[in-house]
């Protein structure tokens, strides 16, 4: 989308050129973070992932996520491969799904940045994600659980790297 390559220059210059503060990135964010290391940004051909929980596998437990298998709220119609070779570049990709026929990156973390890119939103939580009569409320308070901690751990790891440089 030209429109949208013209719209965000400042925001992929600071992607690109910080290296001090932590940045945790989400769904657009997500998006945004590899299109600033130049990854190619798929578009699912049917209706995407609107308000689903999905498990995924965490390959490696890291400063945000300290679980192997967790469920997650999935609300995106945009993705991007873990096949893609400007991704593997500059990325470890901790964590992939195979949904509706696309395998995407779920989460990413830059090899030398503190940049934490979540494709999946661990700060929404949708009790409607199955049909009604089969919602799961273990399932969901979980899916909350797991979110709030990663957005702690985040704030967590963003203090103590504040901390280190100032020191």
């Amino acid at each position: 989308n030209q429109r949208l390559k013209k719209k965000f220059p400042p925001l992929i210059e600071l992607i690109q050129n910080y290296n001090q503060i932590p940045i945790l990135a989400l769904c657009f964010g997500f998006h945004l973070v590899g299109y600033a290391f130049g990854a190619q940004i798929c578009r699912m051909r049917i209706l995407g992932l609107g308000g689903r929980i999905i498990f995924i596998l965490i390959k490696k437990k890291d400063e945000l996520i300290t679980q192997n298998n967790i469920p997650v709220n999935v609300h995106h119609l945009d993705f991007i491969s873990p096949n893609d070779c400007k991704i593997q570049e500059n990325f470890e990709i901790l964590s992939t799904s195979s949904t509706i026929g696309y395998k995407m990156v779920q989460y990413m973390k830059h090899v030398n940045k503190p940049i934490f890119a979540l494709q999946f939103h661990p700060e929404t939580h949708n009790p409607y994600y199955f049909h009604p009569n089969l919602f799961d409320d273990r399932i969901a308070n979980k899916t909350r659980v797991i979110g709030q901690e990663i957005i702690e751990n985040f704030v967590r790891f963003s203090i103590y790297k504040k901390k280190n440089f100032a020191s």
